[in-house]
């Protein structure tokens, strides 16, 4: 089963979402072809309800959160939330610093440093995955880059409408050679 959406000429239509094992996600009215309308509801991986939001084009105006045993949650502070690592930005960059080096055998000509991009997910389960190199610069640099990324600490997730998501990221590695 596929994420479906069924929208009549008006733009007034139905979406349902459904997690990677087939299961609903969420579901819920659209109006003007994209915009949420009306009541959705969002559901945990174990079926349990988990949000039921209520949106007026495109605004939310009402939620309601749910535990996984059913229970209604009244704290809602961290119901949305990009994924982040534990310590903080700062202590990532130093983690990135830390374990990423400048091969020895290696010389930069007519530049002082290079950027590797990479992109990879963060996923339910608090580790990176899906690491890949966006932005190359040369095979063992692009390597010690994604091996970085790869061997990272656990991460906080990502949160959605009051359940745990994948989250996709970018990170720029920039190497610097010594000046001797």
């Amino acid at each position: 089963m596929k994420d479906s959406s069924f929208i009549d000429t008006t733009g007034k239509g139905l979406r349902i979402t459904r997690f990677d094992d087939g299961g609903i996600a969420s579901a819920g009215y659209l109006v003007n072809f994209t915009k949420s309308h009306g009541t959705w509801q969002f559901y945990h991986k174990n079926g349990q309800l988990n949000a039921k939001e209520t949106y007026q084009n495109e605004r939310l105006i009402k939620k309601l959160y749910y535990d996984e045993n059913g229970e209604t949650i009244t704290d809602t502070t961290n119901i949305d939330m990009d994924a982040a690592y534990p310590e903080g930005n700062k202590a990532w960059q130093k983690y990135l610093v830390k374990n990423g080096f400048f091969p020895e055998q290696f010389t930069i000509v007519n530049a002082d440093r290079a950027m590797v991009v990479i992109s990879f997910t963060v996923n339910e389960n608090d580790k990176a995955e899906e690491v890949e190199v966006s932005t190359p610069f040369y095979p063992q640099f692009d390597k010690i880059a994604k091996n970085v990324i790869s061997r990272a600490p656990d991460w906080l997730p990502a949160v959605s409408h009051n359940r745990k998501v994948k989250f996709r990221m970018r990170q720029p590695m920039t190497f610097a050679q010594s000046q001797e």
